[in-house]
């Protein structure tokens, strides 16, 4: 799914990534999947800030934690193109 919505963003656009899922599976792997494959895009920090970086060394990811935030557990990236 992720990779179809890639394909579909116009030059300069965004992709924001949001799961409600702390899974590494599902999170920052896919992402590492998307930026290997779609080497026009990069990683931007998504405002407003409310979490904590993302793991893998990706920092500008958010994570959210149930004992940490009060909620079920979140993950959220933004994607930008380059033209």
């Amino acid at each position: 799914m992720l990779r179809n919505c890639a394909e579909k963003v116009a030059g300069r656009g965004r992709l924001v990534y949001s799961t409600y899922s702390i899974s590494v599976e599902e999170n920052e792997m896919q992402i590492e999947r998307v930026l290997r494959s779609y080497t026009e895009f990069r990683l931007a920090e998504a405002r407003p800030w409310i979490g904590l970086p993302g793991l893998r060394g990706m920092a500008k990811c958010q994570r959210l934690y149930p004992h940490i935030h009060g909620c079920n557990g979140f993950f959220v990236t933004k994607l930008e193109k380059e033209d």
